[in-house]
């Protein structure tokens, strides 16, 4: 594949996409601003009232959490038996319903018995989140960091975006036989 016109076919339907794509991106970002401006503001609240939340409803999440499922895992072997009770017994639509049910019910019985062997763990995990709700709780500024993150990457967005528009800018490539590289 060393023919120089197949490589400027495949130049120019690259640029061309790229040319839409960014171009689309940087029109939709100059039109809703504000409201880019105004959901930065909500998810910083949102992410207040949530800190402020997880302090007092991490352990009730979790456990409620592990109820929940174990209620959900005896609902599903529940259906599936009387789903299974609605074909006759020498059918394969009851072998299936029948399988889906003992799946259903291993599940379950497996759920319980793990849940039960590892309650130990399962608390201590539960302090754990206790206490590192706690912390962002006292230390509220850690929400800030990824902001500062995305100010010391704008730079280097900002250089990076200037260098790809001069290496566009240098002129048309010309596509030379027997070469991958082009010249400008």
């Amino acid at each position: 594949m060393s023919d120089p016109d197949t490589y400027e076919k495949i130049y120019k339907a690259l640029m061309s996409y790229i040319n839409v794509g960014f171009g689309s991106y940087i029109s939709d970002i100059a039109e809703c601003w504000a409201l880019l401006l105004i959901m930065a503001v909500v998810v910083v609240i949102i992410t207040f009232i949530y800190i402020q939340l997880l302090q007092w409803i991490t352990k009730p999440i979790l456990y409620g959490s592990l109820l929940g499922i174990t209620f959900l895992l005896i609902a599903c072997s529940y259906y599936t038996y009387d789903n299974s009770t609605k074909f006759e017994s020498d059918t394969t639509d009851y072998q299936v319903a029948y399988g889906i049910f003992i799946f259903f019910v291993v599940l379950t019985i497996l759920w319980i018995v793990l849940v039960c062997c590892m309650w130990s763990a399962i608390s201590l995990g539960a302090s754990v989140l206790e206490t590192a709700s706690d912390f962002i709780g006292d230390n509220r500024y850690i929400v800030v960091l990824p902001f500062i993150a995305y100010l010391l990457c704008l730079p280097v967005t900002v250089w990076w975006t200037a260098t790809e528009i001069y290496i566009y800018g240098l002129g048309e490539p010309i596509f030379l036989k027997d070469s991958f590289i082009c010249e400008v």
